[in-house]
């Protein structure tokens, strides 16, 4: 990020005001409707405490910002309607948080308050949604699009975290010892450093889903590393890039470091399967992760339906049908749920079991070929057996 200040920060007066290069928006396309939205956003630094003056400007952005994107929403969740019908309020935040493009400069003004005890930032931004955006988010696959939700639900929760955790220091360092105080002080230096962490890992997002630009959004990743590396959630975003344009054995590293930093994150342990998995053929090594991740998130349909297919392959068929039952109720609506679970039938002997989930694939998915094939395997055994 790029800080301009118009002059020094002692030389301002109140309501003296400098520009921060915040991002760029992206291009509108002619033909796309386009709402622009205005917010206004604070952050009110702490008395003794050593915040830094350019991260206290970004939580006053930040705020800004979600306050834009509450007002965007509204017509995120518009459109989609019109697109997709009727999508839930996690829906709506997921996809406005990659589709909200914030227009340079962002405005923002110290101002002393409290009889002049307290230095408050004072942020304006504008930022801009278009249709052609959100129309590219809604044309992902639902599993994309499922993703998407999670991924912006763990960092919704996590910058919550750390909003409290700083407003809980500057409350103990009020009264707190010389030697507290100094404590303090370091929590601050690292709940600043996890905040800068979500802010790269939010615009590596952003440059991902909104603009498929891959290298601009790995650089972003590796900043939000390199700022805080104990953060779980870049690492993983890092390993899922990559799997994307270098294959699952480059993955693993990012997926491994991921749950080493925070073992108690379901979507990495669930990553870290899915490398072994699907690309390194270890079903063992990849059924105890899944099963890590399942413990630690047994609503999370990928995990279960990853886990009903490690067992299948390791001819545990008594557990992949649990799985493979816990996939399909947790998401009836995708046939590939159904086809892991007829296939777990199937190698247990259940036949008939088998056909019916096969069938329920087919009923989501008449064309899918694999389904028609996986249908037509199984009559044969079945009629063998006869």
């Amino acid at each position: 990020m790029q800080i301009i200040h118009q002059a020094p920060l002692a030389a301002l007066g109140l309501g003296a005001a400098f520009t921060i290069v915040w991002g760029v928006a992206d291009p509108v396309a002619a033909l796309a409707e386009t709402r622009e939205v205005e917010a206004e956003g604070y952050y009110m630094m702490g008395d003794g405490t050593e915040e830094r003056l350019d991260v206290a400007q970004q939580r006053a952005i930040a705020n800004a910002t979600q306050r834009a994107a509450e007002k965007a929403g509204v017509f995120v969740e518009s459109f989609s309607a019109t697109r997709m019908g009727k999508i839930t309020q996690d829906e709506v935040r997921a996809i406005t948080s990659v589709v909200l493009a914030v227009k340079e400069p962002v405005k923002v003004i110290p101002e002393v308050i409290a009889d002049g005890q307290a230095l408050r930032y004072h942020a304006y931004v504008m930022a801009v949604v278009d249709t052609v955006t959100i129309e590219k988010v809604l044309n992902q696959s639902d599993n994309d699009k499922a993703k998407l939700v999670r991924r912006n639900n763990e960092i919704e929760a996590e910058l919550a975290r750390v909003n409290a955790g700083i407003e809980r220091l500057k409350a103990e360092h009020q009264s707190a010892t010389e030697a507290d105080k100094q404590r303090i002080n370091e929590e601050v230096k690292q709940n600043e450093r996890r905040f800068e962490a979500i802010e790269w890992n939010q615009k590596g997002r952003a440059h991902e889903q909104r603009q498929g630009q891959f290298e601009e959004a790995m650089e972003c990743y590796r900043k939000a590393v390199e700022i805080d590396p104990t953060f779980a959630v870049p690492w993983m975003n890092m390993g899922e890039l990559v799997w994307l344009t270098d294959g699952g054995k480059a993955a693993l590293v990012y997926y491994q470091k991921a749950v080493e930093v925070d073992p108690k994150l379901a979507d990495s342990w669930s990553e870290l399967g899915k490398a072994y998995l699907y690309y390194l053929h270890e079903d063992q090594k990849a059924a105890e992760c899944l099963q890590r991740a399942f413990d630690l998130d047994p609503d999370d349909e990928f995990t279960a339906h990853r886990l009903c297919l490690a067992y299948n392959n390791l001819h545990d068929y008594d557990n992949a049908i649990i799985y493979g039952q816990k996939a399909v109720e947790l998401n009836p609506n995708d046939g590939l749920n159904w086809q892991v679970l007829g296939g777990a039938y199937g190698g247990a002997g259940n036949y008939e079991k088998c056909m019916e989930c096969l069938r329920k694939a087919l009923e989501i998915d008449p064309d899918e070929y694999s389904y028609q094939s996986d249908l037509r395997y199984w009559q044969h055994k079945f009629e063998e057996e006869e």
